[in-house]
């Protein structure tokens, strides 16, 4: 789990076996399965300007971890730069891991959104304040 504040370490290990979820809605068909995570990448963290947006059906292109998985699938074919959202390991433990750090994500997201419409509200209320003061002079 890699979320602001915590430790800086994958979800999942090379050669452990997952399953990926199937991600099919429109634009956008992925069958997901059964398979082997093949690489570990760091993306630098989930807000990162840096690199592209992810192309693995995630909400906005936005990883929920610093970091994404290759995936080769037991029926074959592989995919790559999955975020941890999607993948779930035979591993009980990590199940319960994986559905905590995406809620974390969701809640960051939430949290960031907040802050943001909070400035946009403090620069409108700066922004009467200073048209008030001009009336007034």
């Amino acid at each position: 789990e890699t979320r602001e504040g915590e430790g800086d370490q994958p979800l999942f290990q090379v050669k452990e076996f997952v399953t990926v979820a199937e991600r099919k809605h429109p634009g956008f068909n992925k069958e997901g399965g059964a398979g082997k995570i093949t690489k570990i990448n760091y993306e630098d963290g989930p807000e990162s300007k840096d690199l592209p947006l992810l192309k693995d059906g995630s909400e906005g292109g936005l990883r929920t971890t610093n970091y994404t998985y290759n995936v080769k699938y037991v029926l074959g074919g592989s995919e790559k730069r999955i975020d941890a959202q999607w993948i779930v390991s035979k591993d009980p433990l990590k199940i319960q891991r994986a559905e905590l750090s995406a809620k974390r994500a969701k809640v960051t997201q939430e949290k960031k959104e907040a802050r943001e419409a909070l400035e946009k509200e403090k620069e409108m209320e700066r922004q009467r304040v200073l048209e008030e003061k001009k009336a007034e002079a």
